[in-house]
């Protein structure tokens, strides 16, 4: 039986669920950028957009308050999440055009730095994306069982995926999605910007 990992994050002592976090403080750190409680301001985030609409400011403006899973800032309307860099986006240069993205051009998901975000297709924003090495991929997944020299080593071997899957201690399917390009695609180039469709 595999050893559970347990981390201490102020006494917490429970199980390892990723970053070196239990399953509460993974998801407080996804949402807020820390491990601990944060609370704020009923209204406070969208407030902050519409105060700074026409910043001028150098560097990043940061996002003060709850993130999204990669790291985007998210204000809550109701029951719909709201990304606050697309909001930004659409106060500074109007709405966007139709299957638009909003892309940063400092490569910094928590900036909503009204200059420093523009409308762009899919493909130009994963230019971006792989210009800035912002795209989550690979060892960076918390949840991946796989290394990239596993992933390597699974692209050279002849073996079938059952005992390759075995040997390394994943899922069969973890070894056929590594193989067919569904993940870990860079490593054979069907994943580059290019190949995006728009």
């Amino acid at each position: 039986m595999a050893s559970v990992r347990v981390w201490s994050v102020h006494d917490c002592g429970k199980p390892h669920y990723g970053r070196s976090y239990c399953y509460l403080h993974y998801g407080r750190f996804r949402h807020h950028g820390t491990p601990e409680r944060v609370s704020t301001e009923p209204g406070a985030p969208l407030a902050f957009v519409h105060q700074h609409v026409d910043y001028d400011g150098e560097g990043c403006l940061l996002w003060p308050f709850a993130w999204s899973g990669p790291g985007y800032g998210a204000i809550r309307k109701g029951n719909k999440r709201i990304a606050a860099h697309r909001l930004m986006c659409e106060l500074a240069h109007g709405k966007p055009p139709k299957g638009a993205q909003a892309a940063h051009s400092c490569g910094n998901p928590q900036c909503v730095h009204p200059k420093h975000l523009r409308w762009a297709s899919i493909k130009e924003n994963m230019h971006d994306k792989w210009k800035h090495g912002t795209i989550v991929r690979g060892e960076r997944v918390p949840t991946n069982k796989l290394t990239e020299a596993q992933v390597l080593a699974i692209l050279a071997d002849d073996r079938g995926q059952r005992v390759i899957a075995r040997e390394l201690g994943v899922s069969q399917s973890a070894v056929g999605f590594a193989l067919t390009g569904r993940t870990w695609s860079w490593l054979t180039g069907r994943n580059h910007p290019d190949k995006v469709a728009t």
